[in-house]
């Protein structure tokens, strides 16, 4: 299993672990199989619409083309 990513690397909405001693990391795993590959993989969706906004702004996201996707954190999303 590879686990904790760093943040640069990974989408926009995978929730931040937030400064670890690796770095900035975000919660999402990969279970690799030498000369297979990925065969499972998953992670924690940021649920909080403002975290959600202010990534896609650092990553230069236009964000008016992604409001449907902030709405439904806003109305029905759930932590996880």
């Amino acid at each position: 299993f590879v686990t904790d990513y760093p943040r640069s690397l990974k989408p926009f909405y995978m929730k931040a672990n937030g400064a670890t001693e690796h770095g900035d990391t975000v919660a999402c795993f990969d279970l690799l199989v030498p000369q297979v590959g990925e065969i499972a993989g998953g992670s924690a969706r940021e649920d909080r619409a403002d975290m959600l906004l202010a990534n896609m702004e650092s990553c230069g996201m236009d964000t008016t083309q992604y409001g449907w996707y902030l709405d439904l954190r806003r109305e029905g999303g759930v932590p996880h």
